[in-house]
């Protein structure tokens, strides 16, 4: 590939995140062409063209269709606007969507590695460390909440709530879950982030002052 992306003047520019990532993808995926890569390039236009959906392909659709408007971005919708901010997802621009979903297989999954071209136009602009970090959750530090000085506020919350008085619950269990966790011997945060959340729910909408 005679000219090489140049990742710097577009960010100088101010281009679109979608439209730096689809050009630097295009880029790679000429260079992998041109030096004998995937054999779905070999002798093919600078574009991808569609290819018989493969199981990844179809789990991919399935997720745009159900799980991203109905549980995803509904949940960013939500929570975003709950604290007046105007979320933004370029990385669905429908240019891009395209264009990513008529990739091959092979230049989406490496071995153990998903989002292979994505990452790879990327690296000239994230650390390595932060580009091929394992994937995660944006979890809360509910273990740490529990353990840390606002821990004992949290479990004497739940301890002497409203609910307690229905009797549902073994609170001498609990409280020795709270111990346990507290002193490190089990992580029973999620068990106590449950119970909490049940708390406060009960005396917000079911026993209010």
């Amino acid at each position: 590939v005679a000219n090489e992306f140049d990742a710097a003047g577009i960010l100088e520019r101010k281009a679109e995140p979608e439209q730096f990532v689809c050009l630097h993808m295009e880029t790679l995926v000429r260079r992998e062409r041109a030096f004998g890569g995937d054999a779905a390039f070999r002798g093919g236009k600078d574009t991808p063209q569609p290819q018989v959906a493969d199981a990844a392909a179809r789990m991919t659709y399935l997720a745009l269709k159900l799980r991203l408007p109905e549980l995803l971005l509904m949940r960013v919708d939500k929570i975003t606007m709950a604290a007046s901010v105007e979320a933004r997802v370029p990385f669905l621009d429908h240019h891009l969507i395209e264009y990513a979903m008529n990739l091959p297989r092979d230049l989406k999954v490496k071995g153990r590695t998903g989002k292979h071209i994505l990452k790879r136009a990327l690296e000239s602009v994230l650390p390595a460390d932060v580009l091929y970090q394992p994937k995660r959750g944006f979890g809360a530090p509910v273990r740490e909440w529990f353990r840390g000085p606002e821990g004992d506020s949290l479990i004497h919350r739940v301890m002497n709530s409203r609910l307690r008085q229905r009797n549902f619950f073994d609170y001498g269990f609990i409280e020795r879950l709270a111990d346990e966790h507290a002193r490190q011997q089990r992580d029973w945060s999620a068990n106590l982030w449950c119970l909490l959340n049940l708390t406060v729910w009960y005396e917000r909408w079911i026993e209010p002052n």
